[in-house]
């Protein structure tokens, strides 16, 4: 899973807030409905883990031998009282004055009279950390001092596992059905019979319970951090536990340790080695050296660089260090099986300056598989205390055509890819690094960057372990790891906020970039578990008055408050009044905020860049450039030298932090004004670095499977009219409290400013809400989503338009051969397009050929450069079929000489005055495939190899949906032409095609049937897609 903020909710916590709300929105109710909205009752337990092993623990206190092992354990489990395994609470009186009973009354014996069972009054769990750690609090009451004993023994152990669960007595099933005695019993009865051999499985157990509960049950697994206990005038005792979730060990886990010989590695110290130097160290090898020995992260680095010395007149400024050869034992064990933790490429030396760096991703690994290993008996896979998500392309982080560099190598560097300039050149960023940091995919548009593909300096490293060191010398993981990354952030020129979190759920740590990143939903890979939109959260009244979608909301209380840091503060003195045009995003945002306002008091100060304030964007477009001559020079020869890697030894790199910073923030105020003089709604790009300071607090009945960083999707038509469009809200917290009135659930939020493609969807959906009178108004809130049922079948689709007769029903369930779907496709797509056939002899798009602006050299379908197929970043196999394809066709064409800017250029950047059009190349080829039988075949090869790997892409995890897709030549071809449309276009169909095999629907014919009448719904108005889809029904006879 992608770590982009703003996920929707999972798609069964969606289906119970749409079941909850339908309910409350009912006007006539059942009598169990009735029972269910009036009896918010709820259930609360806790579970030790503690095993006796020495029956002495239990003699000593006249309690019988057979309750050791886990027997006390599973006999004196407390709840709303005292119950066991079996969930039998604990009733009547027992007389017979015995320590432990299964009595409600007598319990510790009859030496203080009959006194009652121990007992929960209350659970307070909230989160720490924006909310990545758990904290509880458990309130219970117990009534002699033979039942504090057993407490004790069970409970108040500081450091033992323990595990608390709740519910509620009285669900909605997802299904709208009452069920007044829900059948679920969580995980108690397995956690106490050993059954789980590690956290994992227990925090895995638990997400399963969630979901089955249809978000009715939660529970949180952790460990005993402190506890206390008062003692009252009747002789009972108020007891209060507090629990933390295991995550928490992120905390005090360190790192500047050194285990000797524990890792099998290459070098051992000497006695003359194995203390750090005095020399205050200035190089990067004095750095290595002085901390060899010191710690595992010294000796890795030691180990690896030590005998890569490099040869300084080496034509190449990067050399990756043969990680494999210097760091081979460095291994994990995993499945019995050892695993190398390195990777080529993932150490690099720069030769000029002679600095040494490590990749962020395989430094995380190093820790996370070397450092954190926690046996664990009884299972043959060594495993992580805490898990690092650490994968290449899931871990994206914003960025911009002009910040992919670094402002300080001494912290980090960044490259691995080309772009094409604005000329048209085709520039390369320090080419020599193996692991791309960002990728090109269209004229100025970058796909975010890979967090794991940042470089890490060594020195830096080794400084900021110096740098974090407590007083008894040690140094802990998760404060280190902020520290790194906030001067990342500043080296990548602060327009990012990476941060580490913590996923209590499922103990692993990831780092994430509060930065909102534009089309971030577009980046997250289709997935069935995953509701295609959070619903809305309705705040008060009634909405869909009158239809038979009625609802209501079930939050109790909402409040909204501000979260103003001190360097917010002087943001808002500045944003108040520039209004879109003071530099940097965060003010921008503020300034969306205050647009069209000004305070009486100094509303004449000018807080933008110039004293005199032009009148137009324009004007100050021109000024905002003329002012800045300067920063582009000095700019201009910095990333000159950094895309080269060219710097001397002793580079003085301070200088150019301030640099790249002003020069990008100067980018940002360019990019606003620019959408004010083309007359855009929004005035700045609105994506501001980290959280907006205003949060939304709302409190619901009791429901679990809600995480962090997901989106709130809530009816905020209560507030000021400015919110609702510039804000979405992202949960921090998610605290749940439980005692005599029921279950309630709070999330916490914060606010990021939404992307303008965002704010322009949100401006624009309308909702129907009604009073709670029953009024019925037109405001904005909810939106209804997308219907698919207007067209009932197949038949319902119109006969293509273009289609011939014989060529009706062509594709048989049988006609699964991939050559013969790709001879059909060309049946549909046009000949052959080339980008100077667009221009007229004035060197000027004409008229008819504007709509293939953004084409490049085009056939049968397939766009040279807008594909992709043969640029650096693309994987090897990908690049060869694509050079196949084309190089054939550069053959016969005419245009082979152009083929280099063919590869990468489209229409309206091709330099049609330098390379024109030629009278006697191709105008356009025929679609008969039959008389081009080479150029079919490769391009059969082509797509096949592009299908396969798109198919695994979004079909991987339904390995038998896959399968029956490959086994119908109808349902293949439906999906091999949604190929040619566009991969947007086949993740759209996934989603569905798989929630319809999830429901049951197994039929090939019904699945193709039923998707493509899915898919014409959604794009009734794309004349394009809807053709395309109008000749998959005629060609394949549905």
């Amino acid at each position: 899973m992608p770590n982009i903020i703003g996920e929707n909710f999972y798609k069964y916590v969606a289906e119970q807030v749409n079941a909850r709300q339908k309910v409350h929105g009912k006007r006539n109710r059942s009598a169990s409905e009735l029972l269910y909205l009036n009896s918010k009752t709820s259930w609360v337990k806790l579970i030790s883990s503690v095993k006796i092993t020495d029956s002495k623990r239990l003699t000593n206190l006249n309690i019988p031998s057979t309750y050791a092992g886990t027997e006390l354990a599973k006999n004196f489990i407390l709840f709303n009282g005292t119950s066991n395994t079996e969930n039998a609470l604990f009733s009547g009186i027992d007389r017979t004055n015995s320590f432990v009973s299964k009595y409600a009354y007598g319990i510790g014996g009859n030496e203080m009279g009959l006194r009652p069972m121990p007992g929960i009054s209350s659970i307070d769990v909230k989160n720490r950390n924006r909310g990545s750690i758990r904290e509880a609090t458990v309130n219970f009451k117990v009534w002699n001092r033979v039942q504090l004993e057993i407490v004790d023994l069970l409970y108040l152990r500081l450091g033992f596992p323990i595990l608390l669960e709740w519910g509620n007595s009285v669900i909605v099933n997802n299904d709208g059905t009452i069920d007044t005695k829900p059948d679920f019993r969580g995980i108690s009865e397995d956690f106490l019979k050993g059954t789980y051999t590690d956290d994992y499985q227990i925090l895995d157990a638990i997400e399963k319970q969630r979901k089955l509960s249809q978000c009715n049950y939660d529970a949180m697994y952790g460990r005993v951090v402190n506890f206390n206990w008062s003692f009252n005038k009747n002789g009972s005792y108020d007891i209060t536990l507090k629990i933390i979730s295991i995550g928490a060990v992120i905390e005090s886990l360190k790192l500047n340790i050194y285990t000797g010989d524990k890792f099998d590695t290459s070098k051992t110290p000497t006695s003359t080695e194995s203390s750090p130097t005095d020399t205050e160290p200035v190089s990067d090898n004095d750095w290595v050296m002085k901390f060899k020995f010191s710690h595992e992260i010294g000796k890795l680095f030691y180990n690896v660089f030590s005998s890569n010395k490099q040869n300084n007149s080496a034509e190449v400024n990067i050399i990756p260090v043969d990680s494999i050869q210097q760091a081979a034992a460095y291994k994990r064990v995993l499945n019995n099986s050892s695993i190398p933790v390195f990777q080529d490429g993932d150490f690099l030396h720069a030769v000029k300056p002679d600095k040494y760096y490590i990749r962020l991703g395989s430094f995380l690994n190093f820790i996370q598989y070397l450092m954190f290993l926690a046996n664990v008996k009884n299972a043959g896979d060594p495993k992580p205390i805490l898990k690092i998500d650490t994968d290449k392309d899931g871990n994206l982080m914003y960025s911009n055509a002009t910040q992919l560099i670094s402002s300080n190598p001494n912290v980090c560097i960044v490259g691995g890819y080309s772009f094409s300039s604005s000329t048209g050149n085709v520039i390369d960023v320090i080419k020599s690094i193996p692991s791309e940091f960002g990728w090109k995919i269209d004229n100025d548009v970058f796909k975010p960057s890979r967090i794991m593909n940042i470089y890490l300096n060594t020195s830096f490293i080794l400084q900021q372990l110096e740098s974090a060191k407590d007083d008894n010398g040690k140094v802990a993981f998760f404060g280190f790891i902020q520290s790194v990354l906030i001067e990342v952030n500043k080296a990548l020129g602060s327009l990012n906020s990476l941060e580490m979190v913590i996923n209590d759920s499922t103990n692993t740590a990831t780092i994430i970039d509060s930065t909102p990143i534009p089309g971030a939903d577009k980046l997250i890979p289709p997935n069935p578990n995953i509701a295609e939109k959070s619903p809305v959260i309705y705040s008060y009244g009634y909405y869909n008055n009158g239809t038979e979608n009625q609802a209501a909301g079930f939050v109790r209380d909402i409040s909204i408050q501000t979260k103003i840091s001190n360097e917010t503060i002087s943001m808002l003195s500045i944003g108040a009044t520039a209004n879109g045009s003071v530099v940097g995003e965060d003010a921008t945002s503020f300034s969306k905020w205050n647009a069209g306002l000004e305070p009486i008091i100094n509303s004449k100060i000018d807080y933008a860049i110039n004293s005199e304030k032009p009148e137009t964007p324009e004007e100050k477009i021109n000024t905002l450039n003329n002012d800045n001559q300067e920063l582009f020079k000095s700019y201009g020869q910095y990333q000159n030298k950094y895309w080269k890697m060219d710097f001397d030894k002793n580079e003085d790199f301070s200088q150019y932090s301030d640099l790249v910073q002003r020069y990008l923030e100067y980018k940002q105020e360019l990019q606003s004004l620019t959408n004010l003089q083309s007359g855009k709604k929004i005035a700045a790009p609105i994506s501001s670095k980290g959280f907006f300071p205003v949060g939304v607090s709302v409190t619901l009945d009791g429901i679990s499977g809600i995480a962090i960083y997901q989106n709130l999707n809530l009816d905020i038509s209560f507030l000021p009219s400015s919110y609702p469009t510039i804000l979405k809200f992202i949960i921090t917290g998610v605290s749940h409290k439980i005692d005599k009135n029921g279950w309630v659930t709070t999330i916490d939020t914060v606010s990021t400013t939404l992307t303008e493609e965002e704010a322009v969807v949100k401006e624009s959906t309308p909702v129907s809400r009604a009073s709670s009178r029953g009024e019925s108004k037109e405001e904005v809130g909810p939106d209804k989503g997308v219907q698919s049922t207007s067209l009932a079948d197949c038949n319902a689709i119109p006969s293509w338009s273009r289609g011939q007769g014989k060529d009706k029903g062509r594709i048989k369930a049988s006609s699964t051969d991939n050559a013969f779907l790709t001879q059909t496709i060309i049946l549909i797509e046009g000949g052959y397009y080339h980008p100077v056939q667009a221009y007229g002899s004035d060197n000027q798009i004409k008229k008819g050929f504007k709509v293939m602006a953004a084409s490049g050299e085009t056939l049968w379908g397939i766009d040279r450069a807008a594909g992709a197929w043969q640029v650096q970043n693309s994987p090897p196999e990908r690049i060869r079929l694509g050079n196949q394809f084309w190089g054939e066709i550069d053959k016969y064409s005419g245009y082979g000489k152009y083929a280099d800017n063919a590869k990468r250029l489209i229409t309206k950047n091709w330099p049609v005055s330098q390379q024109p059009p030629i009278p006697t190349a191709w105008k356009y080829l025929s679609n008969d495939a039959k008389n081009y039988p080479v150029l079919t075949k490769y391009l059969d090869q082509m797509m096949s190899y592009e299908f396969d790997t798109v198919m695994n892409r979004y079909f991987g995890k339904v390995p038998d949906l896959k399968s029956k897709i490959y086994s119908d030549g109808r349902l293949k071809f439906h999906y091999y032409r949604l190929l040619w449309n566009g991969v947007g276009f086949m993740k759209k169909a996934s989603v569905n095609l798989i929630n319809l095999w999830n429901g049951g629907e197994k039929d090939p014919t019904k699945l193709t049937c039923k998707n493509l009448t899915y898919m014409y719904n959604i794009y009734s108005k794309n004349s394009l897609i809807k053709e395309s889809l109008e000749a998959v029904k005629f060609l394949t006879g549905l």
